[in-house]
């Protein structure tokens, strides 16, 4: 066996506190800018959805800036000048050495890896009931263009295919049947197993791979001999 490597992994989060819009204090200079339009999704999507995240901030003196969060505190600056009631603001605090790391750790915190895929967000948004009106008025993803995506996943031509989805079994209109229900992944992953039920792929106009769904009907004659 080879050795393990051993590594230390520092964790610089501090704690977390409830701030007031105003102790914030900007560190992000010109490194991005909120259009109104995104001005305009990301307020939809804070009064739709609530303020769900905690902003990143490194405190140096009596400053307490922000690493990461800036585009949200700038849209509640707006809607505070509105009127709009604004709660205290959950905060994590960062360590940093100096500025120069904490400047670093804005880039750190705001780059992005993971790269969102248009049939990965087609698969997502559909199993959460998501329409792209929705998707189109409430998200920005920079990868997702989404005159593309609403052309290739929502075209009205796909609305006459039949799907291509295979059942084991149909159920016709004089037969009698019972729902098994699996509270969980494993037991479900076992009965597909056991009754050979296999995903299938409806297949779009284009040929391309449309919505994936799981033969769930199977005869019922034939899992009782199995069973018995």
């Amino acid at each position: 066996m080879g050795s393990k490597i051993k590594a230390t992994i520092r964790v610089d989060v501090e704690e977390m506190r409830l701030l007031d819009l105003k102790d914030f204090a900007p560190f992000q200079g010109k490194l991005k800018e909120l259009s109104k339009e995104n001005y305009t999704k990301l307020r939809k999507q804070i009064e739709t959805l609530g303020f769900s995240e905690p902003v990143s901030v490194w405190k140096n003196g009596t400053k307490t800036y922000i690493l990461n969060g800036h585009q949200r505190l700038r849209t509640l600056q707006v809607m505070a000048g509105e009127g709009v009631d604004i709660p205290k603001i959950p905060a994590v605090y960062v360590r940093a050495k100096d500025k120069a790391e904490a400047k670093r750790k804005v880039l750190a915190l705001t780059s992005q890896f993971g790269n969102m895929t248009t049939e990965g967000l087609f698969e997502f948004a559909t199993e959460a009931g998501i329409a792209f009106q929705e998707l189109a008025d409430n998200f920005r993803f920079p990868e997702i263009d989404f005159k593309k995506y609403q052309e290739e996943f929502y075209d009205e031509k796909d609305k006459e295919v039949e799907g291509e989805v295979e059942f084991s079994e149909f159920i016709g209109e004089m037969n009698n049947y019972i729902v098994l229900v699996f509270n969980n992944d494993m037991d479900w992953t076992a009965a597909q197993s056991f009754f050979e039920i296999k995903t299938k792929y409806a297949t779009r106009t284009t040929g391309k791979e449309w919505s994936k769904g799981v033969g769930r009907i199977v005869d019922g004659s034939k899992i009782m001999k199995v069973i018995t």
